[in-house]
C-alpha cells in the first residue's frame, strides 16, 4: 500500500488591523495644515479688504470740507487790560503771542507762566493817535500810520533757547524806522526785499488824497546792521484816479532794483543771460555799464508777446548774491499765488514804457 503525504497547507498571516491607522504625527500634521490654510484664507481675505478700507479713508477726505482742531491748546492767558487792539503776533510756537493797543502800547502774554500779561517798554507814537495798520505775516513787521502825519514800523522777532530739554522763547520789538508824511495816515502799506523797504501811505491833505512812497535802506558796516534812513521820495498822486476810492494799497516785495539793460539773443532766439546795465531807474543794484548775469532771463518774456528781439528791456530785479541777478515775480494777492512764475516779465524800453514811468515821477 502506497502512502502519500497530505500536502502542507500554505500558513496565512493574520492582517493588523492596525494597518491602515495613520500615526497620531501624520494625524496632526493633516490637522494643523487644514486649519492654517483656512486661517490663510481668511487672512488674505481679511487684509484685501483692509487695503480697500485704507485707501477709501484717504480718499474719502478729499471730498469733504477743511477742518482744523485744536489737538493739544497751549492755554488762554490772562485778560489783556482794557482798550481797542488794532494788531497781533505770535511766534510760531504760541507761546509768547502781543498784541498792540490803539494808543501805541503793547502788550504780551506769556502762556508758559500761566498767560502772564506784561507791557513792553517800547514807546514809539509820542502822543500820536493809530490811524491805520498794515502787517504781513511772516514779515516780522508792523507798519503804523498816525493822524499825526507819522509812519513808523515796528520790527518784531523771536529767537528760542534750548537748556535741559527746555524751550525758552524770546520776543525782540524795537522801533526800526518812522517817517514824516505831513497828513493824517489813511492807509499805509510796505514791502522788503534784504536792505531795502518800500513804505507807501495814502495821506489825506488839502486838495485831495496823496500817494506818496518812500525808500528806506540800511547799509550794514563791520561795527553792526545800521539804522534805517529815508534814501528816496516818490509822489504818486497823479497816478490816483478821480472818483475812484482806495480802499488799500499793496507794495511789492519782490525787486531790488529798476534796471535798463541791453539784451542779447541766443542762436535759438532766446534772451541770454548775460547783459549790460545801460540805466539804474531806483535801488542799489549794479552800476551802469556792469555786466552782470540774470539767471532766469532766458525764460522771461514780454507780456502778452513772448520775447521778440534783442535790445534795451527795463527789468525789475531780486538778488545780487555772487553777481547774479532774478527777474522779480509779481508780490501775491487774491487770486495770484504765483510770486515766482515760470515765465517772468520783462519789458521793452519803449517810448510808452518811459511815458508810464515819467507819470510815477522816475527821473533818468
Amino acid at each position: 500500500m502506497i502512502q502519500t503525504e497530505e500536502p502542507k497547507k500554505p500558513s496565512v498571516r493574520e492582517p493588523d488591523p492596525k494597518r491602515f491607522e495613520a500615526s497620531k504625527l501624520v494625524l496632526f500634521t493633516d490637522s494643523f495644515m487644514n486649519h492654517f490654510i483656512k486661517v490663510g484664507g481668511i487672512a488674505v481675505v481679511v487684509a484685501v479688504i483692509g487695503i480697500f478700507v485704507f485707501i477709501l479713508s484717504q480718499v474719502l477726505p478729499m471730498f469733504q470740507s477743511a477742518r482744523v482742531d485744536l489737538e493739544s491748546p497751549t492755554g488762554s492767558g490772562a485778560a489783556l487790560p482794557e482798550g481797542d487792539y488794532v494788531a497781533i503776533a505770535s511766534d510760531e510756537w504760541g507761546e509768547r503771542p502781543f498784541a498792540l493797543r490803539s494808543d501805541g502800547r503793547l502788550f504780551l502774554s506769556d502762556l508758559t507762566d500761566g498767560g502772564r500779561v506784561i507791557e513792553s517798554e517800547v514807546e514809539f507814537l509820542e502822543g500820536d493817535t493809530i490811524s491805520t495798520v498794515s502787517a504781513q505775516a511772516g514779515s516780522g513787521v508792523i507798519a503804523v500810520g498816525t493822524q499825526g502825519g507819522k509812519v513808523h514800523l515796528l520790527d518784531y522777532a523771536y529767537k528760542a533757547s534750548f537748556s535741559g530739554g527746555k524751550r525758552t522763547v524770546k520776543e525782540e520789538i524795537a522801533k526800526g524806522y518812522t517817517g514824516t508824511f505831513k497828513g493824517p495816515v489813511r492807509t499805509v502799506a510796505f514791502g522788503q526785499s534784504g536792505a531795502a523797504r518800500l513804505v507807501a501811505a495814502l495821506v489825506e491833505a488839502e486838495g485831495g488824497e496823496r500817494l506818496i512812497v518812500n525808500l528806506v535802506e540800511r547799509k550794514r558796516s563791520l561795527v553792526g546792521s545800521g539804522n534805517w534812513k529815508e534814501t528816496a521820495a516818490i509822489d504818486l498822486s497823479a497816478s490816483l484816479r478821480p472818483g475812484v476810492v482806495v480802499d488799500s494799497l499793496h507794495v511789492t516785495d519782490r525787486a531790488d532794483s529798476l534796471l535798463v539793460v541791453e539784451v542779447t539773443a541766443g542762436e535759438d532766439g532766446l534772451p541770454q543771460p548775460k547783459v549790460k546795465v545801460v540805466q539804474r531807474l531806483a535801488g542799489t543794484g549794479p552800476k551802469v555799464g556792469e555786466d552782470i548775469t540774470v539767471t532766469n532771463l532766458p525764460s522771461a518774456v514780454v507780456p502778452g508777446k513772448g520775447f521778440q528781439r534783442a535790445g534795451q528791456y527795463l527789468l525789475p530785479l531780486t538778488g545780487g548774491d555772487l553777481g547774479l541777478y532774478r527777474v522779480a515775480g509779481l508780490p501775491r494777492s487774491p487770486g495770484y499765488e504765483e510770486t515766482n512764475p515760470k515765465l517772468p516779465s520783462i519789458y521793452p524800453w519803449t517810448a510808452d514804457v518811459q511815458a508810464q514811468l515819467k507819470s510815477l515821477k522816475y527821473e533818468w
